[in-house]
């Protein structure tokens, strides 16, 4: 999987270049801590640290067959460096199995939703996004809703014990999750007031946060600071799963660069952090067994029919695909699926399909029903295909 890590090392006199090899190969075993840490809890991180030491963090460049280095800069007298790896997972994953170490992770990927509540966080969702979607977790994202939607008003934020209180209306947040087709939601607003747990504040960052976002005025270059929280949120309950915390960094020559730059480390963090609490949260998507039929039409390429089984079988609610026609231009297939209560519009569109018209029909018996055509449309929150009844839309721009 690709991992995106930097590390900071002191340099050592007269020897420029042996400094930044050594900060790239931090780099590396920090990427695989990344991974590591996604996949183990963190009592059994404690329990086993020296196992993984030894056995997996001291060898790290082993897992990584190739790599980049995307950024490297001088700051004072240390050099940081940031690298772009491939880490071998399935043999990270190997190494823990046969160290005796607990491993978790999810059987099935939700589709997560990504929510802005200020203009700072939104620069954190592209990032997020990439980071996310780069380990096979489809997201969407819905417009920064208005100052006076969906927030508590002054006094309602509720005690959310350990995973802190969430700045905005989880009914709404729900409704949002629904209309796009997504089981779970990543709420993101800026941590004015506080900074990031566990992580030490720059120097030249002032003592209290105004509104998330500082420029230093002095040096040649400018530096900013995003210090963002978010909390991962299951619509089905309404509750928080987890609170997540980021505080990018960035420099760059003028106010633009730095802050694209600070946006792209915190989106970052952000995204370990929620893969870390996805793996092992145990999420495994609710619902009804049922059975969906889906006819695709006006296809350019016989061999276009495993590419769509290949697509049809990523999404989280389908448990099984069968083929079950297949003539010029047009190709059949049953599923077996649970049904969560989501639209079928907003769940589809979420498989990489190619282009054609898309028919679906929920099954009532072994034989798919005579097609009775209703349009749906993605945009918007279109109502959920009745029982029985087939729906359509076209695939593609």
């Amino acid at each position: 999987m690709p991992v995106v890590a930097e590390a900071r090392v002191r340099a050592t006199a007269g020897d420029v270049h042996g400094t930044t090899r050594s900060a790239a190969q931090a780099a590396l075993v920090e990427a695989v801590r990344i991974v590591v840490r996604r996949h183990v809890s963190p009592a059994d991180f404690v329990d086993h640290a020296a196992t993984l030491q030894r056995s997996v963090l001291d060898r790290a460049p082993r897992y990584v067959p190739r790599y980049s280095i995307a950024d490297e800069r001088w700051d004072d007298l240390s050099v940081v460096v940031r690298v772009e790896a491939e880490v071998d997972r399935a043999r990270v994953l190997a190494r823990l199995g046969d160290d005796g170490i607990p491993v978790v992770r999810l059987a099935v990927k939700p589709r997560l939703l990504l929510v802005a509540l200020e203009p700072t966080a939104e620069v954190a969702l592209g990032p997020l996004a990439r980071t996310l979607e780069s380990a096979g977790y489809p997201s969407r994202s819905v417009p920064r809703p208005a100052a006076s939607e969906g927030r508590p008003a002054a006094g309602e934020r509720s005690d959310r014990g350990e995973t802190g209180a969430i700045a905005v209306d989880e009914d709404r947040v729900a409704a949002w999750a629904r209309a796009a087709g997504c089981h779970l939601a990543v709420v993101v607003e800026s941590a004015a007031g506080e900074a990031a747990d566990g992580q030490e504040d720059p120097p030249w960052l002032p003592s209290s946060w105004a509104d998330g976002l500082w420029i230093d005025p002095g040096g040649e270059s400018a530096r900013a600071a995003l210090p963002l929280v978010a909390w991962l949120v299951d619509p089905s309950g309404r509750v928080p799963l987890g609170r997540l915390e980021a505080l990018g960094e960035g420099r760059g020559t003028d106010r633009s660069e730095a802050d694209r730059v600070a946006g792209e480390s915190a989106g970052r963090q952000l995204g370990y952090a929620a893969l870390e609490l996805l793996e092992q949260s145990g999420w495994v998507p609710e619902g009804v067994p049922s059975v969906l039929d889906i006819w695709i039409s006006g296809l350019t390429d016989p061999l276009l029919v495993e590419e769509i089984g290949a697509a049809l079988t990523a999404v989280p609610e389908v448990r099984q695909v069968q083929l079950t026609e297949i003539s010029r231009r047009r190709a059949a297939w049953r599923l077996q699926v649970v049904d969560a209560g989501l639209d079928w519009a907003a769940v589809l569109s979420t498989a990489r399909l190619p282009r054609g018209q898309l028919e679906w029909s929920v099954a009532s018996g072994a034989t798919p029903p005579e097609p009775v055509l209703e349009p749906a449309t993605i945009a918007g929150t279109p109502a959920a295909p009745p029982p029985s009844a087939l729906a359509a839309r076209w695939l593609g721009p």
